[in-house]
């Protein structure tokens, strides 16, 4: 009896451990009909049009990282321009084409709205020698049941924050659009995990796009 119980708390742990651990990332896109089947990526800028650079370059980083570890050739826009700076279109053309980029992925921030969640107060019934450790030892013993222990947790007001970033695909030859991903993150803490969730949720959507054009 008490290894199961020990078993169950464990499971329990395991499960909340999963869920807090999901990406907090949701995304839609859409892919350009006019896109070209046989194109194919020769080197990819990834730019993070953010106003903080302390965002924009981990951001562009764990971006670049995580999609040429998957074989798509990219550079971080900071590697080619200088921050805050503004560049004409062809300065930017041929900054790209000496880099021997053909596209550029460019994220910018959309805004952010900020809700608010009562959660009312609830009340947990557990047996007693959950208490502490001596009473759960005690309870391996035959005849030892002990009694009942009530937690009551009060009602409070949970807020609940989602940013929402725009990642557009551009050719650098035409200045065409050819995908582009609306994303919501909820409660972004950690820039470098957020831009790691968004590349895995991206290239995802991208086999999943290459896959289909095949079927």
């Amino acid at each position: 009896m008490k290894k199961r119980h020990i078993l169950s708390v464990l499971a329990v742990a395991f499960v909340a451990l999963f869920f807090s651990a999901c990406s907090p990332v949701t995304m839609t896109s859409w892919t350009s009909p006019k896109l070209d089947p046989a194109f194919k990526v020769k080197t990819m800028v990834i730019w993070a049009m953010f106003d903080k650079l302390e965002y924009e370059k981990p951001f562009e980083e764990v971006i670049t990282e995580y999609l040429n570890g998957k074989g798509i050739k990219t550079l971080p826009a900071l590697q080619l321009l200088e921050p805050q700076k503004k560049y004409t279109y062809e300065e930017m053309e041929e900054i790209f084409n000496k880099a021997g980029a053909n596209c550029a992925l460019i994220f910018t921030y959309q805004g952010k709205q900020t809700t608010e969640t009562y959660v009312p107060p609830s009340t947990t019934v557990y047996p007693g020698y959950y208490n502490n450790y001596y009473s759960y030892y005690n309870y391996s013993y035959a005849g030892y049941w002990g009694g009942a222990a009530v937690t009551t947790t009060p009602g409070y007001w949970s807020t609940s924050t989602t940013v929402s970033v725009q990642a557009n695909l551009y050719t650098n030859s035409t200045d065409d659009l050819i995908y582009t991903a609306s994303l919501e993150i909820t409660d972004p803490d950690d820039i470098q995990a957020i831009a790691y969730d968004i590349a895995k949720k991206i290239y995802a959507d991208w086999v999943r796009i290459k896959t289909a054009s095949k079927n």
